[in-house]
């Protein structure tokens, strides 16, 4: 098994038709394409492909399509209107278009995406991306003109879950392009009774893809991300390596010390020739030697050597434009002595000089991409005649004790608690199965979701129970539906309960019919789908769903709608 992939090229090489057809199934094929793959690194790749998109304003460049993380969050900073929009902090810079970001509110497609493809993951740390429940960690790198010139590039990786997406996005015709999403889960294959909604996921994917390339104020966006940086360049340095200020730790070395009379008034006064050792690296780098160099006159600046993953050559450098204008007053002046020093210690006329305003210039990227293709290696050790196994990682949870998690488990044993103290009931009613389901369909994401559940007044009569926090009061029309489909009831019976035309209320009846119940569900997917309106969605036009297994996708759906659901 592959390990995944940590770059744009990584993704590429570990799917060499990533955005092709073979070895993609087609789940739907219309104007837009769902599609799906073993992935290489485990689980399964999903893929929405998506044709026609309208970008609202013109484009200089198809490769600015989408917009660097930096600049993302510098616009969040800057226009407080875009705060309604969405949630999203860069707490680490790595590069140009590379950072850490935490994103803190999740999107509606997204959580559609977690509904319909992460609902029985075994591994549940996917849901961190699509719903996340607290701030969540990612690298996101935006890199343009990958694969081909104009294509742009927005891949992600999650910091704290098993979890990889990437999007490109690609010119049609003027105005017009496409997009691939392809993101990775833990499951494989995909369920049955989803595929009675994917044209109404695409259709979800498709508005999530216009709004987030026309969303607001992205025109000014993608005009401060085209100046974000300015490239600098080191010229004419044929007679050696320049110079640095003279500092304490370079007295012990054996190089020669330039001295010049007019960097006194500056501090400037001792020079000596600059060594890759000094910035703690073996060749040199721009980045590195005017880190270095701001730093001796006071100044800290970062200097980039990669720009998008893509490493410049090592006469160039990138630096925030803010940050230059700064310091520039100040390096200039402490470089023109840094001139004169070279030329009195070399001898000639030139001296290495430094301007900005280049074309960037890349090289040959140093990617360690053998290294993360290695097939994973089973820790073993032998003892006598015994072997054991290290599984510790992602999966480990599927082999270990359910003591273990019980013991880490507090809302299950509440649950469990409460099941054994009312056992007569549960028997009597019939309700165990509601209690069996959730004890062993459900414990693997109750530590992520802390479903808690109210008993209704109307199935056990007399009994009180307490109140549910205000931000689960959704969840109790929804349980007593969920209650009612769990118990085993014949397929002809001849009293059942009703729905009503919302699907959000049922009849206090003993029974639930199988139509009836998949009114509900189906209804429950038109909403999240957004399209719920009686107009131009018929719920009646699809066969009824089997009762038990339905009611099995119920229980895992009211699981996910707990965490989301605040719009009824």
């Amino acid at each position: 098994m592959a390990l995944p992939p940590e770059t744009v090229e990584d993704w590429f090489r570990l799917v060499p038709n990533l955005l092709g057809n073979e070895g993609w199934l087609v789940a739907f094929d219309g104007s837009d394409r769902l599609l799906h793959r073993h992935s290489p690194w485990g689980g399964q790749l999903i893929r929405f492909s998506v044709r026609d998109l309208e970008a609202q304003s013109p484009l200089a460049d198809a490769a600015t399509l989408f917009v660097s993380p930096e600049v993302r969050a510098w616009a969040l900073r800057t226009f407080p209107e875009l705060k309604d929009e969405e949630s999203f902090e860069v707490i680490e810079q790595l590069a140009p278009g590379d950072a850490v970001v935490v994103r803190k509110l999740p999107w509606r497609f997204l959580s559609l995406c977690g509904l319909f493809f992460c609902t029985f993951s075994e591994i549940y740390a996917d849901r961190h991306f699509f719903h996340p429940l607290y701030p969540s960690k990612f690298r996101q790198i935006v890199r343009r003109s990958f694969p081909r010139p104009g294509d742009s590039v927005m891949a992600l990786q999650s910091l704290e879950a098993p979890f990889e997406a990437i999007a490109v996005s690609y010119a049609q015709k003027p105005g017009t392009f496409a997009m691939d999403f392809i993101f990775r889960v833990c499951s494989e294959g995909l369920a049955n009774w989803a595929s009675l909604h994917f044209a109404a996921i695409l259709e979800s994917a498709r508005q999530h893809a216009l709004w987030f390339v026309n969303r607001p104020r992205v025109v000014e966006m993608r005009g401060a991300d085209a100046q974000w940086y300015v490239v600098l360049t080191i010229q004419s340095w044929r007679r050696g390596r320049p110079l640095v200020p003279l500092a304490a730790e370079d007295m012990a070395a054996e190089e020669d010390v330039t001295i010049i009379d007019a960097g006194q008034h500056e501090g400037l006064r001792s020079w000596i020739r600059y060594h890759p050792r000094m910035a703690g690296g073996s060749c040199f780098l721009l980045s590195e030697y005017l880190t270095l160099f701001l730093h001796r006159i006071g100044e800290h600046v970062t200097a980039f050597q990669y720009i998008g993953e893509q490493q410049l050559l090592p006469y160039q450098c990138a630096i925030q434009r803010d940050e230059w204008n700064r310091v520039q007053a100040h390096f200039h002046r402490a470089y023109s002595l840094q001139k004169a020093a070279y030329r009195h210690s070399r001898g000639g006329p030139t001296a290495p000089g430094v301007c900005e305003n280049h074309d960037p210039r890349f090289g040959k990227n140093h990617n360690p991409a053998p290294t993360r293709q290695r097939v994973h290696a089973v820790k073993t050790v032998v003892r006598n005649t015994f072997i054991e196994l290290d599984v510790t990682g992602a999966g480990a949870f599927k082999g270990k004790s359910w003591w273990l998690f019980w013991n880490s488990t507090a809302a299950v044993q509440g649950l469990a608690a409460e099941c054994f103290r009312n056992l007569p009931w549960l028997l009597y009613s019939g309700a165990g199965a509601l209690a069996l389901l959730f004890l062993i369909g459900q414990c693997p994401s109750a530590q992520h979701h802390r479903l808690f559940l109210q008993s209704p007044s109307w199935a056990r009569p007399g009994a009180t129970s307490p109140p549910l926090p205000p931000e689960r009061q959704s969840l109790s029309l929804r349980c007593k539906v969920l209650l009612c489909s769990t118990l085993e009831l014949p397929a002809d019976a001849d009293e059942t309960s009703t729905v009503d035309s919302s699907g959000s209320d049922v009849d206090e009846k003993e029974e639930i019919d199988v139509q009836s119940w998949s009114i509900v569900g189906r209804k429950i997917f038109a909403r999240l789908a957004e399209c719920d309106s009686d107009d131009d969605f018929d719920v009646m036009q699809n066969p009824p769903i089997n009762t038990h297994a339905w009611s099995a996708v119920g229980a895992k759906i009211f699981s996910t709608l707990a965490e989301f659901d605040d719009e009824d």
